[in-house]
């Protein structure tokens, strides 16, 4: 029983270990940095699971993916703290325009979960409503881009 004991112990806390150290989040001074860096963890985790076509996929052209990235357009809020960052992927001859938020913490890009509305007056709440409801319609214009045959 003993020995059972350690052993469960030794692997709950190796394997807690290593999921500490995958996840671990790389500075990135840049949003182009940080919007690799999303993705690779993103690709990470498909390769590990693979339990949906878009998983799938993703591990099986995690190298166009993340090479043929291209940041197309990008605004950054009046305090620089946030960022919506407009990119491409290219797979074979199929592109997906994509958005993205990015939050600067500690001088370092992070991907951001921010929901920000175009029927808010003031999206971000900087006093520049107008010019951030520009952004979000022009981001959205820019998703509604994709051709009915990419899925992913």
């Amino acid at each position: 029983m003993k020995t059972f004991l350690c052993l469960l112990i030794t692997i709950v806390v190796s394997s807690s270990n290593s999921t500490q150290e995958r996840y671990k989040l790389k500075p990135n001074t840049t949003v182009e940095g940080a919007l690799k860096e999303f993705w690779s963890g993103r690709i990470k985790l498909a390769e590990d699971q693979q339990s949906s076509d878009l998983q799938v996929f993703w591990a099986k052209h995690k190298d166009e993916i993340l090479n043929n990235m291209v940041v197309a357009d990008k605004y950054v809020s009046s305090k620089g703290d946030l960022c919506l960052v407009m990119y491409r992927i290219t797979v074979g001859d199929k592109i997906s325009r994509k958005t993205q938020w990015f939050r600067k913490l500690d001088d370092n890009w992070a991907a951001s979960n921010l929901y920000a509305s175009s029927l808010d007056d003031d999206p971000l709440h900087d006093g520049k409503g107008e010019l951030v409801k520009k952004w979000l319609a022009k981001a959205e214009a820019w998703e509604q881009e994709d051709s009915s045959e990419v899925w992913w």
